[in-house]
């Protein structure tokens, strides 16, 4: 319940929510004390729709932090975190996805109205840094599709692989397999849940390999 008194101008009543709801209001009129035969009296009830900025969900997808069931209303900005601080990235870093070009923990700035919510973190390696394809680099993986049981083969000593990291689709490394000096490193996956993986083939130096693979 709020009051406020009537001074020949609108009176304005701010509502807040914290989530989305119509309700309805009607108004008590009280006259002041001084005035003769002044009587109470309830105004019209009125319905008011209140929405609600959701809370936005991001994904990792092919390479891209996503926003899940976008707003078509909603401006979305992407934030990176650095050194515990969130900050706008550049102007281009606007829209529903947006493709890494560094590691890091990412997240999306909605904004609607004078309304502002934030989305989840994911914290994400940006795999297409200094990378090639598995099959530019003349490296395979299979079989692929894969139940869990597979294989890494034609490797080659010279290249001095050093690990495989493996990442889910939300972005986070799920296992990491040291393959240093081996030519062919058997696999297996069978505790994953299905998806499509994202595997970075790391050496001491020189260019990464990228080997995205489906786990049925």
């Amino acid at each position: 319940i709020r009051t406020a008194t009537y001074n020949g101008n609108p009176v304005v009543f701010q509502l807040q929510y914290g989530s989305g709801a119509t309700k309805k209001f009607f108004f008590n009129v009280t006259p002041p004390a001084g005035v003769i035969c002044g009587v109470s009296n309830n105004s019209d009830t009125t319905t008011t729709l209140i929405p609600l900025l959701p809370v936005p969900v991001i994904t990792f997808i092919n390479s891209s932090v996503v926003v899940s069931s976008p707003d078509a209303g909603v401006t979305y900005t992407w934030q990176l975190q650095s050194g515990g601080v969130w900050s706008d990235l550049f102007s281009v870093a606007t829209g529903v996805s947006y493709m890494p070009t560094v590691n890091g923990n990412y997240r999306v700035k909605a904004t609607k109205g004078g309304c502002t919510v934030y989305s989840n973190s994911l914290q994400v390696i940006a795999t297409a840094i200094n990378a090639v394809s598995a099959q530019q680099a003349g490296i395979r993986l299979y079989p692929n599709p894969t139940n869990g049981d597979c294989a890494l083969d034609s490797l080659k000593l010279a290249d001095k692989w050093m690990t495989l990291d493996v990442f889910a689709p939300d972005g986070k490394c799920v296992v990491t397999i040291d393959v240093r000096s081996q030519v062919k490193v058997p696999l297996s996956f069978g505790k994953l849940p299905a998806g499509i993986y994202t595997g970075i083939l790391r050496r001491k130096e020189g260019t990464q390999v990228i080997i995205r693979f489906l786990k049925l």
